[in-house]
């Protein structure tokens, strides 16, 4: 008779692989589920990273715009200056060549004045 209830009940033995076995089957199990998150969360982030590389993108051909738009103002603003400074040294020649020809006048005028002045004694 006892050894038909040894039969029955495991030895301690076998309980302890059996117990073995099953805490190997609960890891494998959070393996898998571990592995899953794992999978979950790399498709997030690939879509997360996609959205992003895009918007950079965007952001990126909206700052060329920016910066080709911003060059062609400043060369049509160089233009522009480049003209207004030719007409500026045009006026101050004419201004010297008027100032030239006054200060001629004027020592024209000194002259015969003293020519005048020295003449009548």
């Amino acid at each position: 008779m006892a050894d038909s209830q040894s039969a029955s009940q495991p030895q301690p033995e076998e309980m302890h692989w059996i117990a073995l076995r099953m805490d190997v089957q609960e890891v494998c199990q959070d393996i898998r589920e571990l592995r899953s998150e794992a999978s979950d969360f790399r498709k997030e982030m690939a879509q997360q990273f996609s959205e992003v590389r895009g918007e950079a993108s965007d952001s990126r051909k909206e700052m060329a715009q920016q910066f080709s738009e911003v060059r062609g103002e400043a060369g049509d603003f160089r233009k522009e200056m480049a003209q207004h400074l030719g007409e500026l040294r045009q006026d101050i020649r004419h201004s010297l060549m008027a100032m030239l020809g006054f200060s001629g006048v004027l020592t024209a005028i000194m002259i015969a004045f003293i020519q005048y002045r020295l003449g009548g004694n």
